[in-house]
């Protein structure tokens, strides 16, 4: 049976190379596009984009489409030419406002994060869960590691005290104590139950009055940015607390003047920076970003995969994956992780063993030519 031809749209630079690879290695028949949605807006409309995506698929003679992340657009557009359209989210919460392209039928959608691909089953779409994976790199562990203690991520400097400034004091200690409640179960997502339809009309009265009418703010917006606060606060406590234990590196492109002490970088580009921080630092410091509800992050995959030894803040599927102090070192309360730096930056032998374990296990289940053979 003749394989079908596949369409790629490739638009983020995640996995774009291992993708790609892994797709010649398996013998698949692919034409790609490169595009990147100019603005936000166009991920909801842009008549360029679909008109490109037209004359290649009716060119090519593709038979079905697949991207990384799903684009509602190319989805409507599968379903106008009748095409089957799969994708493949790293995204929580989904990037898209309207998410009626969902419910196409043409979509075969699998979602990293098992409690958001949940949420949106009950929420009438039919969405698969199926963890994240990584090339493994050929590298062997570094003979001399160039830094103590790196992260590679944003902190997450955002916008909330600029939303709360238009909120009355009492409503303002409210969402503290949501943030306060959250960090406390950093490792159960809380805030979407706690924002309820008449907590968003009761704040969206104040921003209406403030703005004279401009301005609103809906509940997923609202709990992205709590999220984005929280991770804010999460990680200044974390690399706050690790200063003390070695030299701490932040690859973010941000900096913090609060932390004296940390080395602040530019941040690191997908494909090669990121492949040589993680493979030359002792220590490799995931907090994941805390709308993810249950799931893991790309991070560490990418970690595990170039042999680099990684500690994480705890997610529910990560025991599925990998098996904890063992492949990889979690804590699931923020004031174990000094303890954990500490030990491990004096046994290397340890951390080696560890990630060594960690990249074979990845070796065997999770790599990306093992997941799209799953997909496609």
């Amino acid at each position: 049976m003749e394989k079908p031809r596949i369409f790629w749209f490739r638009w983020s630079s995640y996995m774009k190379v291992g993708i790609e690879t892994a797709l010649r290695e398996m013998g698949r028949d692919f034409v790609a596009l490169d595009y990147d949605p100019p603005t936000p807006e166009s991920w909801e409309k842009d008549e360029a984009f679909q008109l490109l995506c037209r004359k290649k698929l009716e060119a090519e003679k593709c038979d079905l489409a697949f991207s990384v992340n799903f684009h509602p657009l190319l989805s409507d557009l599968c379903e106008e030419l009748g095409l089957p359209y799969v994708s493949w989210i790293y995204d929580a919460p989904l990037h898209i406002r309207n998410y009626r392209s969902l419910g196409n039928s043409c979509n075969k959608i699998y979602h990293f994060d098992r409690g958001e691909a949940e949420k949106l089953n009950k929420e009438g779409y039919k969405v698969q869960h199926l963890p994240l994976a990584s090339v493994p790199s050929e590298k062997k562990i570094a003979d001399t590691f160039v830094y103590d203690i790196s992260m590679v991520g944003r902190l997450y400097q955002n916008e909330f005290s600029y939303y709360m400034s238009a909120l009355p004091e009492y409503k303002r200690g409210w969402f503290e104590g949501v943030l306060s409640a959250q960090m406390k179960v950093s490792s159960c997502y809380l805030i979407p139950e706690l924002l309820t339809d008449e907590v968003i009309s009761d704040i969206n009265e104040d921003y209406r009055r403030a703005s004279k009418g401009k301005a609103s703010i809906g509940k997923r917006e609202c709990a992205f940015l709590l999220a984005r606060e929280v991770t804010a606060r999460e990680r200044f406590l974390a690399l706050s607390m690790l200063s003390g234990a070695g030299e701490v590196h932040v690859f973010g492109g941000g900096e913090d003047e609060r932390l004296a002490k940390a080395w602040f970088h530019p941040y690191v580009d997908y494909e090669t920076g990121m492949p040589r921080v993680f493979a030359s630092s002792k220590i490799n410091l995931n907090i994941t970003l805390q709308c993810i509800r249950t799931g893991l992050p790309l991070r560490i995959f990418d970690i595990v995969g170039c042999r680099g030894f990684l500690i994480t803040n705890w997610r529910e599927e990560l025991p599925e994956c990998f098996t904890p102090m063992e492949e990889v070192v979690a804590y699931q309360e923020l004031g174990e992780l000094k303890e954990l730096a500490v030990f491990y930056l004096s046994h290397e032998e340890e951390r080696r063993r560890i990630a060594e374990n960690g990249y074979q296990r990845l070796i065997k289940e999770h790599t990306i030519r093992a997941r799209l053979e799953k997909i496609l």
